[in-house]
């Protein structure tokens, strides 16, 4: 049996489809167990697959069209300062988390983003160079597997002026962290749309 090409997050959108990511993996791992917040690395996609493919299909049976890999902080640098005291990689966490994330997708109509975040070793060093190895080593990691990715900033550019960096840099979706309360969400990517 043939399988049926899936459209894109592009192709729905410009349909005018809704499209819902999903989202929380760390509170609501942490709140079964699996995790410990405020270190905010996903160890656990290594750790307990099992914890990270049932919140995926949780997320999928709710709605979500976009399943985000549970690879946010995973990078090196931040798995070293927030206490990684395993041995396991950020390549070995991307990669298990890609995985986790293509398969349960694939038990429905979803797609697969990469979740990225920004890196700690800027706070330190200023160096352009650094960041974007550390995050061509987690890119590299995404397309090795054939995940798309987005991203933003958190160091003093307003939100409107930020998306049209990224859109000038060549991003196709915009979109921003739940870090603040839905109301903030909203009124934040008024601030981008407008811009």
């Amino acid at each position: 049996m043939e399988s049926k090409r899936r459209k894109g997050i592009l192709e729905r959108l410009n349909a005018g489809e809704v499209v819902v990511g999903d989202g929380g993996y760390v509170l609501q791992l942490e709140r079964r167990g699996y995790v410990k917040a405020g270190h905010w690395t996903p160890e656990a996609a290594v750790e307990h697959p099992e914890a990270v493919r049932q919140l995926h299909r949780e997320f999928l049976r709710a709605g979500a069209n976009v399943l985000q890999t549970f690879t946010f902080y995973c990078s090196e640098d931040k798995l070293e300062i927030s206490g990684n005291v395993t041995s396991i990689t950020g390549a070995q966490i991307n990669e298990a988390a890609c995985d986790l994330a293509r398969e349960v997708a694939n038990e429905g109509d979803a797609l697969v983003a990469g979740g990225v975040s920004q890196t700690p070793c800027y706070v330190e060093s200023h160096s352009e160079t650094k960041v974007k190895a550390i995050f061509k080593k987690q890119m590299d990691d995404f397309l090795k597997k054939d995940i798309v990715y987005s991203g933003g900033d958190m160091h003093g550019v307003p939100p409107g002026e930020c998306a049209v960096r990224l859109v000038k840099a060549g991003a196709d979706i915009v979109g921003i962290n739940c870090h603040l309360d839905p109301l903030a969400c909203v009124r934040t990517v008024k601030l981008m749309k407008e811009s």
